[in-house]
């Protein structure tokens, strides 16, 4: 590629060089690779650049949505002159330092300096780990922007190969194989982002992080909170049809048709034309490029990469998911991946503060589960054999409401207080339940001597009861196809998901460590609870005496339990009500309760495939289930 005339002067030959396209090296300079060009530039920025305390920074890793952002800010901070977007390249209006303003034969700093907007507005791909000693003495502010790694990916082998129409052709292969190796122009990528994601939880009122996608999915909120980070809000008279201009008049669509921007000429820092700078701007479009290996390679990488420092804050409000793997769940609703398991993001926030404040007491018993294996019934049964005195509760109280879910009604978006619940609750010892998988958990519950109870439920019945489930939310409108359904459970790709990891994780432990987790099947509780009615008390140190008058306890303590009974009783008929965020009516969350129910809904080839994963995922476990 070509050097635009830079002058290497002071290139250190004992800098590390990888070949990073075609025959082109990079080098490696404090943790991060630079094209031999940036080099003189970025090492005059760090020794000489002085930013202002009126000073807004724009930070990003390329191809990342660096021009639109420069667009949007000089819009939101020049006002009264952003028709200057209709005839000047935004690269113009907010150039970058290294580039730009720094290195030979570039545009002078003082110059730009004397501009008359209120704020100079400049840019950069420098990662943080190096800029911060230049920029924290200073008040200015830093806007950073970070995409999805697979699109920034697919962006930045496109526009390469743009910059390369007259030599070889740059493999896809290739491209994949030195992003994922961090070997690409100011990479590290995930060193990149993580600098300054970590610094915006740190300082955010010096450093707005957003993503693309959000930017994408709902730009004038994003605006708006733009110009209050940067102390211009949109709050006088005809204000708000500004903002329309600016969200308008800042749309890929208008941009793009720019004549400025699709002009062929180009200027003296980068030989290449102002039209290479737009292509589509579309989110998701590594799909129409990368190969199914290609997206897990990459995947797998962005969990490991991420999944540590997303949980490092102890605010989960300051974080942001947008980079965690996501998939399509059911309708408009995502998945985000993290540790290996799937979550919905409100699942994943309060999982975030169960992991980070919830201190187990050595007397508490949480049962944990999958979702819709049996959760309501062993909760009301757990009640009952701890709280014998006080059992009659379950006839007027609703199982959640007696055995709260921590991620769902003590943590999390508006929920309870667990300190309110934690002071009020008169048992012998606190019940709570989680859905979280032990792989995630561990930590919290084995810092304690805390009991756990797990049940599990045949794969089928569990898809099944989870398909018929979800439609019954207040938020969901349109249908999920059985089809769809499978195709997700099958995947892994459900809450709180793979069901099969979920499992296993709490089989494993109730194997090493019986006397901490008690493991159960809703198969074996339904064929007979009785018997593992009092297996439980004995576990949960409360048995049963044997006693003629203990005996008539556990005999009610059944009878009381019984889906029969409970689906009668008048709290678990209400229609109102919901419990913690979840936007379901209480009567949900009783349907049939019984098993082999799928036998009336799966198809044989169905039934086969969820069959076939369940040998293959539980074989050499010792635990062979559910075929």
């Amino acid at each position: 590629m070509e050097n635009n005339g830079d002058s290497n002067e002071d290139y250190d030959p004992s800098l590390p060089a990888e070949k990073w396209c075609g025959d082109e090296q990079l080098y490696q300079w404090k943790g991060f690779w630079f094209r031999l060009q940036y080099l003189p530039g970025t090492r005059q920025v760090l020794d000489n650049f002085k930013p202002l305390p009126s000073d807004v920074i724009l930070g990003s890793f390329p191809k990342t949505g660096t021009t639109w952002l420069k667009a949007l800010l000089y819009s939101i901070i020049n006002r009264s002159s952003r028709a200057c977007l209709r005839t000047t390249h935004p690269h113009m209006l907010v150039p970058t330092l290294e580039v730009q303003l720094y290195g030979a034969q570039q545009q002078s700093p003082s110059t730009f300096a004397s501009t008359s907007s209120p704020a100079r507005i400049l840019a950069t791909h420098l990662p943080h780990q190096l800029l911060a000693d230049t920029v924290k003495p200073s008040d200015c502010r830093m806007v950073y922007v970070t995409r999805n790694p697979k699109d920034t990916l697919t962006s930045f082998w496109q526009f390469v190969l743009k910059s390369r129409s007259y030599e070889e052709p740059w493999p896809l292969e290739v491209a994949v194989e030195k992003f994922c190796s961090g070997v690409v122009p100011f990479g590290p990528y995930y060193d990149h982002v993580l600098g300054y994601w970590k610094e915006s939880l740190e300082r955010p009122e010096k450093v707005f992080f957003i993503t693309y996608e959000e930017l994408k999915d709902d730009t004038r909120t994003h605006v708006k909170r733009l110009a209050d980070f940067l102390g211009c809000p949109f709050n006088g008279d005809g204000e708000e049809e500004v903002l329309e201009e600016i969200v308008k008049g800042c749309s890929f669509e208008k941009l793009s048709n720019y004549e400025v921007n699709k002009s062929g000429e180009h200027s003296q820092w980068m030989k290449l034309p102002f039209s290479s700078f737009f292509r589509k701007g579309d989110v998701g479009d590594h799909r129409n490029y990368l190969s199914n290996e290609m997206v897990e390679r990459i995947d797998t990488i962005t969990a490991e990469k991420f999944n540590e420092s997303v949980m490092e804050s102890t605010n989960p409000e300051k974080i942001d998911y947008s980079f965690l793997p996501k998939e399509k769940f059911r309708g408009d609703d995502y998945l985000c991946q993290w540790n290996g398991f799937w979550f919905r993001q409100p699942f994943l926030e309060a999982a975030h503060q169960v992991l980070n404040h919830y201190k187990p007491l050595p007397t508490d018993t949480v049962l944990a589960s999958y979702p819709k294996t049996g959760t309501t019934w062993l909760k009301a049964l757990l009640y009952s054999i701890i709280n014998r005195s006080s059992r009659d509760s379950i006839l007027t109280n609703h199982p959640h409401m007696l055995v709260p879910t921590l991620e769902i009604q003590l943590y999390g978006p508006k929920t309870g207080s667990f300190d309110s619940f934690a002071g009020t609750a008169n048992s012998s010892a606190r019940i709570l339940a989680t859905h979280l998988p032990y792989q995630v958990i561990s930590g919290t519950v084995n810092s304690t001597d805390c009991r756990v109870v797990y049940i599990t439920r045949n794969p089928k019945d569990t898809l099944v009861s989870s398909w018929h489930f979800y439609p019954k939310s207040k938020e969901v409108k349109d249908p999920w196809s059985l089809e769809d359904a499978v195709e997700k459970f099958c995947n892994g790709v459900d809450n709180c998901g793979p069901y099969y990891d979920h499992v296993l994780g709490y089989w494993k432990e109730s194997l090493e460590r019986p006397n901490k987790v008690f493991f159960i099947t809703y198969e074996e509780l339904k064929s007979d609870t009785k018997t593992h009615v009092k297996r439980l008390a004995e576990f949960l140190g409360c048995p049963f005496d044997g006693s003629g008058k203990e005996e008539d306890v556990l005999d009610e303590i059944v009878s009381c339990c019984s889906f029969e009974k409970m689906s009668n009783y008048e709290a678990n008929k209400s229609d109102d009500g919901h419990v913690g965020w979840l936007k379901f009516p209480l009567s949900s969350f009783f349907r049939q309760g019984g098993t082999g129910d799928h036998k009336n809904y799966l198809t044989p080839e169905m039934i086969n495939r969820v069959d076939k994963i369940t040998a293959e995922k539980f074989h050499g476990s010792g635990f062979m289930y559910g075929i």
